[in-house]
């Protein structure tokens, strides 16, 4: 329990990285269009939380960072869940606490409702596994580790991305791009992502960050398509029990709707304008891709500063 005693601060993006990538004096949007310096962007931890159970995490987590995408891939999944889960809660806890339009005092909107707010609220359940205090029958998270080209320039070695319709986040930290759907119980590899020819095609390269926001695009499409698993939490003597239904459910629908490649053509579209400014023009048929070129083979960026004709 956190009491004026044992209160701290916890960043949200931990000193370890806003150092190394220069973060401390750069800014990041929320979904209400507020700017907060990443410095800032704090969540109240108890001292013994924070220094127990969470540093060790931690600790973990930037050594392998640091040492690159194999060292990412071979962090106990159940470590790597928990620390990104604790990101991706502790920056949607600031955003889910503003109003809708901060410039308007009369406007009580917030961004979020009560129904996203429950959905949140087992995610905070099953983030106190790292205080020992959860079990559960299916791993949450499906996880995705990518090779990732890096700049002399510290801070071009950064980029976040997460959505609010459920927990799902990408980060490109070093030399690493990491993906994760933080509550699909594994359906995403279950049902077959990993077989999607970019992704595939994505595994053999060391992506450039235009790549990265593609593959954005690619997975908050297939986030967007979720069918979320039935589960039920109950409490224990020493906690919860998280119990998920079969992956598709008793009635054997997928949890995942059929791909909609139109769909994430719209997606891919309206993400490139939102992170570059610029319009991404098709090589081949069919969707534009910069992971693979106009006759479908992979395409590998020569270095970090590469940018394709399309984009000035």
């Amino acid at each position: 329990m956190v009491n004026e005693a044992n209160r701290t601060k916890e960043h949200v993006f931990p000193a370890w990285m806003q150092t190394d990538f220069g973060l401390w004096d750069q800014s990041l949007t929320l979904l209400n269009g507020s700017i907060i310096p990443y410095r800032q962007v704090t969540v109240t931890c108890c001292f013994n939380c924070n220094n127990k159970y969470l540093r060790p995490l931690e600790d973990k987590v930037s050594v392998a960072f640091r040492e690159g995408a194999d060292s990412v891939r071979s962090l106990n999944p159940e470590v790597l869940f928990l620390w990104l889960a604790k990101i991706y809660y502790g920056l949607l806890f600031r955003e889910l606490t503003l109003r809708l339009d901060r410039s308007n005092p009369d406007n009580e909107s917030m961004i979020t409702n009560p129904e996203m707010l429950r959905g949140f609220g087992v995610h905070h359940v099953l983030m106190r596994r790292v205080l020992g205090k959860v079990s559960w029958n299916l791993f949450p998270a499906s996880i995705f580790v990518f090779d990732a080209l890096t700049s002399e320039a510290s801070a071009a070695n950064f980029d976040y991305f997460d959505a609010i319709d459920q927990p799902f986040l990408t980060l490109r930290c070093g030399s690493s791009y990491v993906v994760t759907f933080l509550q699909d119980f594994g359906a995403a590899h279950d049902f077959g992502v990993d077989g999607f020819e970019q992704v595939q095609t994505a595994y053999e390269l060391v992506l450039h960050p235009l790549q990265c926001i593609e593959l954005d695009a690619l997975f908050l499409t297939v986030i967007k398509q979720h069918q979320p698993a039935s589960l039920m939490v109950g409490q224990t003597p020493d906690g919860w029990d998280v119990m998920v239904s079969p992956l598709g459910g008793l009635s054997g629908v997928p949890p995942y709707e059929p791909w909609d490649r139109d769909y994430y053509g719209q997606n891919l579209e309206s993400m490139w304008k939102m992170r570059t400014g610029s319009a991404l023009v098709a090589t081949g048929v069919g969707v534009p891709s910069l992971i693979l070129d106009g006759n479908g083979d992979p395409f590998q960026a020569p270095n970090f500063d590469w940018r394709p004709p399309t984009v000035e």
